[in-house]
Formats: structure tokens, sequence, C-alpha cells
């Protein structure tokens, strides 16, 4: 019978399967489109299997038998090669890499001789033939195993790079990126500890022994993440594009005149800087191009080259030092520091720690202790 669940990941699937085939088309536009296409077509391939057990379709036709679907493995390693494209400027994946693939190259040639095997047989008990002929459930039983521990690793291995890309955030759409990478890596972090969980519970309470019900759940949670991740990993591709052009030094005809140059500087200096704009924490470069009336690039080069910062660490360093001031003002002294950050402008606890740090070399605890 065909319910609202199956309808769910049916929507999931469509909407994963069109945004994979939109990326693939635009794969020249940022290199990190075909790692997101294929984790989603991944991800919709988990849900196909999904549909196929719940609707018992396995049961009835037998070209939906042991679907060999082994994706679970490549998506870790995939998502993992799309946050090093948005966080490294011009990196290449190169065929030593490859071997990020192997467990599920391994898996998935062992589920496809098992489906091929289990087409040409006509003996009825295929099940217990192929249990016993390939070991079926014993490895189908690593594999899962395997995963959560692919998606931990897989995190702690992009930490480095995705702390050093916060370090270095220089403007508005970088700071726009890293908020993108950071939901990633939350959302994978859910992933690992949802099929984590399920596992013990199927391990110590033997739940898949009575119910579906918890990995029901964490179905339509994947379903949800081929929604949220294909949608906003589509909106966000011209942005990455842009952020790679950052590292890009502009031709000498793009350069504004130095008279326009102070001249933008000073009208920034004087309405946003004197007028304290910067302790508005959803202040924007584009909010502040329109406000002076200029474009947001001519802004964001004579800020660089004024300054000799970009507009982001420009607005930090103000909201920085304001908050400096309060550490050291009296009638802050029964405030707490996450509260004066956030009365500066700032809307990131963690933000705002690392930022103050690298400008001080100390903690905003060390320095309200001076």
């Amino acid at each position: 019978m065909f319910t609202w669940y199956e309808l769910l990941l049916i929507i999931g699937v469509t909407q994963g399967t069109i945004t994979s085939i939109i990326l693939f088309a635009k794969r020249d536009q940022h290199s990190g489109n075909v790692f997101l296409a294929f984790a989603l077509l991944g991800f919709s391939l988990l849900s196909i299997k999904m549909v196929i057990n719940t609707l018992n379709l396995d049961d009835t036709m037998r070209v939906f038998r042991f679907p060999p679907f082994a994706t679970e493995l490549a998506l870790s390693p995939l998502f993992y090669f799309y946050v090093r494209t948005i966080v490294t400027p011009h990196w290449a994946f190169s065929k030593e890499k490859l071997i990020h693939f192997i467990p599920f190259i391994v898996f998935q040639t062992y589920g496809t001789l098992v489906y091929v095997h289990m087409l040409a047989s006509d003996i009825a008990d295929h099940h217990t033939i192929l249990t016993n002929l390939y070991q079926y459930d014993w490895v189908k039983r690593i594999e899962d195993y395997l995963v959560p521990f692919s998606i931990f690793v897989y995190l702690l291995l992009g930490r480095t790079h995705v702390k050093h890309f916060n370090d270095l955030q220089t403007n508005e759409a970088r700071y726009i990126t890293q908020k993108w990478v950071n939901h990633i890596y939350r959302l994978s972090a859910v992933l690992g500890v949802f099929v984590l969980f399920n596992l013990l519970l199927d391990i110590v309470f033997t739940l898949n022994k009575t119910t579906s019900l918890h990995w029901k759940i964490y179905f339509i949670y994947v379903a949800t993440l081929i929604y949220f991740i294909g949608f906003k990993g589509y909106q966000l591709q011209a942005l990455q594009g842009y952020v790679s052009k950052q590292h890009t030094p502009k031709k000498v005809k793009d350069r504004l005149p130095r008279q326009r140059v102070v001249e933008i500087a000073t009208k920034f200096e004087a309405d946003v800087l004197d007028q304290k704009q910067y302790l508005n924490p959803k202040l924007s470069s584009q909010e502040v191009a329109e406000q002076l009336n200029v474009n947001q690039s001519a802004l964001s080069y004579a800020i660089n080259q004024q300054f000799g910062k970009s507009f982001r660490d420009l607005i930090n360093e103000y909201r920085t030092n304001e908050v400096k001031t309060k550490l050291q003002d009296a009638d802050y002294t029964n405030v707490s520091i996450l509260a004066i950050a956030l009365e500066c402008g700032f809307n990131s606890e963690a933000s705002f720690y690392r930022i103050f740090k690298k400008s001080t070399g100390m903690s905003p605890k060390d320095y309200s202790s001076l």
C-alpha cells in the first residue's frame, strides 16, 4: 500500500535527481558541482532502496531483489571533496584520491555480483542460497557498521581545511559560504549519530526484528537532506564561483581612480564607521553599497585600498575594538562577555572568540583581567 512515507521519499528522490542533472550540466562553473551531484544521487538511491523495501517490491518482482546500492560508503568522501573545492582555492581532484572510494568500490562490486547471480538463478529461496554462498547478511552488516565510521573519519579529515578557511574569511561572499560549509558539517554529524544510534538499537535491543520505525525516521531525515542540500547547493553554486574569483588579482583596467577610492572610503567612514553601523550584526557589504549608492565591487575595492582590509575584516576590527572598550568599562563589570559581544555586533559566540583572539592574541576573559 502506497503511503505518505513513500510519497515523501519519492519527492526527495525526484528533487535530488533533477538537481543532480542540473549540477552535472553546470560542472564547468564550479568543480564541486560534480561531487555534490554524485552525493545527491547517492542519497536518492538510498531512498529508492527504502521505497522498494517498504512497498515489498522485492517480494513480488525479482528485478527489485537485493538492489546493489552501496552508495552510503561513497557519501562521506563525496561531501569531503565537495567541501575541499569550496574551502581550498584551485584544489583539483586527482586519480590518486580514488583510494578514498575503495570501500565503496569493494562493497558495490560485491553487491553487483550478488544481484547478477540472483537474476540468473531459478531457485525460489534466494535469500537462503545467497546467504550461504556469499555470506550476504554478514557482509551487509559490516557495510552498515562502516557507514558511521566513514562519516566521522571524513568529518575529522575536513576539520583542518574548514578551520583554515574560517580563519581566512575576508569578504561577505566567503562569510556566506562559511555558513554553508558549517551547515554541511552539522548535518553530516547528525546523520552519523543517527545511523550509529539506530545500529545500536538493532544490536542491543534487536529492534529491527520488531519494527523498522527508527529507520523510517532516518530516511525521512535523508529525504529532507536531499531537498535542503540540493536546493541550497544549487542556489550557492554561483556564489562559490564568485568566491573562487576573489583569489584572482584585479586587472589594472578594472581598478578605480585614486580620487574615486578616497571618495568612497571617506563616505564609508563617515556614514558607516562613525555612525557605528557595525553594531548591527546583519550589516552586509551589499546593504552598505546600496546605502552609499555605489557598486558593491567598487566598495570592496575602495575599502581594501584605503584600509588594507576586506569589508568584513574591517567591520570585525571595529566590533572587536568596541568589545575591548566595554571590557575595560566599569559599567560593564557585571555584564557577561557574550552579552557584550552580541551588543557589539557579533552574532556567534564561536566566531567572536576566534576573531577576538586573532586580533589581540588572547582570549576575551584574559583581556578583561588586564
